[in-house]
């Protein structure tokens, strides 16, 4: 922003990358320049003013000293020199706010960027604490999320979080700060997070993940795997089976045939087993038992400026996929745009936290 006022002489093209200390702007220094020239001039007249008066007091204070001056004259002297070495301390400091009125009329970079926006043209007239251009530091990139309060615990001595970027990238960045202090109304707080150089664009919509429990180790499978495990016994029982066929026809006809009517048991009683086990898994598939807690959703859907309340949450597991419906209540003043914006914003947190793309919000007014 111009700090005096003046006409623009001078501003930098739009994506002109500006280092630390260089003008981004000009302003017109004409008539500082005159006003300069002014206070220099004056500052030479008063200097000779001041010889003058100094000799003259020095001249006065002989004659004093033989009788010829009264004292009177000599201290009305005295009083003028003393005036007029002010008055010379007045117009330097005149001079000197001219030189710093000359240094301000070039506007320079507080920091290392690209000018992204002209806010005023060559010619036009700034005044002070006009903003002349956007300047934007294009390498030190930084997130700033909101993370709904109920996960701040597990926050506590962690360093990095995962982010993935519009682009598809993916990739860990340091915290560089958390803002103890959360929002009344969407109870969330603030998270600042570093990203490295050349992550992308500024501007770009990222997902941030957040950690909502404490980490343990566990083993992912795909959840195709109650199939894989269901073929996989079936081809079991039916080695068994074949096996346990040839060894009755072998022990029968060497004299032993109750054998095979225990082996024949046997292998009943590990299809009945192998079956017990699969009924277990599947079952939950069946009856849509929950796929992730509503709670940890009611967590990450509160972290959605906007969203006053939650109810019926309800996630199911759809073969290897998940889904999610639930309802969200809002502001009744708002208008439907509005509360279409905030039911996208609950998708896109919800799916970014549990990787979930069949989501169903239903918007109510909280009354």
């Amino acid at each position: 922003a111009s700090e005096i006022s003046g006409r623009v002489d001078w501003i930098a093209e739009v994506g002109t990358l500006v280092e630390a200390g260089q003008p981004i702007a000009r302003l017109d220094r004409r008539m500082l320049d005159l006003q300069l020239q002014e206070n220099e001039a004056e500052i030479r007249s008063l200097e000779s003013s001041l010889q003058y008066q100094r000799s003259n007091v020095a001249r006065l204070r002989e004659l004093a000293q033989r009788n010829n001056a009264s004292a009177a004259r000599v201290e009305e002297a005295v009083s003028i020199m003393q005036v007029t070495e002010q008055r010379v301390i007045q117009a330097r400091v005149a001079r000197d706010r001219t030189l710093y009125d000359l240094e301000r009329t070039q506007i320079t970079a507080p920091f290392t960027g690209r000018v992204v926006e002209r806010l005023v043209e060559q010619g036009e007239y700034a005044s002070v604490s006009t903003v002349v251009a956007r300047l934007v530091d294009t390498e030190n990139l930084e997130v700033t999320a909101q993370a709904p309060v109920s996960v701040a615990a597990f926050l506590a001595g962690s360093t990095t979080l995962s982010v993935s970027m519009g682009n598809g990238l993916a990739l860990e960045a340091h915290i560089r700060t958390i803002v103890p202090v959360a929002d009344q109304v969407t109870r969330t707080f603030e998270i600042r997070v570093t990203l490295p150089e050349n992550s992308g664009i500024i501007g770009t919509p990222v997902r941030v993940a957040v950690p909502s429990d404490e980490p343990r180790q566990v083993i992912a499978v795909p959840r195709d795997a109650i199939i894989l495990r269901a073929d996989a016994d079936h081809t079991l029982s039916d080695v068994l089976t074949t096996i346990a066929v040839i060894a009755g026809w072998q022990v029968s006809i060497r004299g032993y045939p109750w054998l095979d009517t225990v082996g024949a048991f046997g292998v009943a009683g590990l299809v009945l087993y192998l079956a017990w086990g699969l009924f277990k898994k599947a079952i939950p598939v069946l009856v849509d038992e929950i796929a992730i807690e509503p709670e940890a959703i009611s967590r990450t859907v509160f972290s959605v400026r906007g969203v006053r309340a939650v109810s019926r949450v309800r996630s199911r597991w759809v073969g290897s996929m998940g889904a999610v419906d639930l309802v969200v209540r809002v502001d009744p003043d708002l208008s439907t745009v509005a509360s279409h914006e905030i039911a996208d914003a609950v998708e896109d947190a919800v799916s970014a936290q549990f990787g979930i793309n069949d989501i169903t919000v239903h918007i109510e007014p909280e009354i």
